[in-house]
């Protein structure tokens, strides 16, 4: 397995010329938080990240009240944070099929008590 690296890119971050500095050091991913960049905002930002070079590009979730409004934007990855259970990340899969690779954040007690079933589910 290929290891990926992945850069966080915040909306303060408006040199170009970082971004592709940093995908031309060996960044295969940026990660875009949706705490930091509002749903609205986010297409400015993924034009951004597309123009820096040719780059996966990751969103970043915590509030599952997002997903709604991401149905239909361009990414490749899907994190989501305090994933604790599998069915919810089935039913966030579904809502992006065959087309995002979901990522599940482990950070909860019960997320370490269903980390089986959150491998089994999730991409990564």
């Amino acid at each position: 397995m290929k290891s990926k690296i992945i850069a966080t890119f915040g909306p303060s971050c408006s040199d170009l010329r970082v971004l592709k500095n940093v995908i031309g050091a060996g960044a295969s991913i940026v990660r875009v938080n949706l705490k930091y960049v509002s749903v609205r905002d986010y297409e400015k930002v993924r034009e951004r990240i597309c123009r820096a070079g040719k780059v996966k590009v990751m969103v970043d979730i915590k509030d599952r009240s997002v997903l709604e409004e991401m149905i239909g934007k361009q990414f490749d990855y899907l994190a989501v944070s305090f994933a604790e259970s599998s069915s919810e990340i089935v039913k966030i899969r579904k809502m992006f099929p065959g087309r995002v690779k979901v990522i599940s954040k482990i950070e909860t007690k019960k997320g370490v008590d269903n980390i089986d079933d959150l491998i089994r589910v999730s991409d990564g």
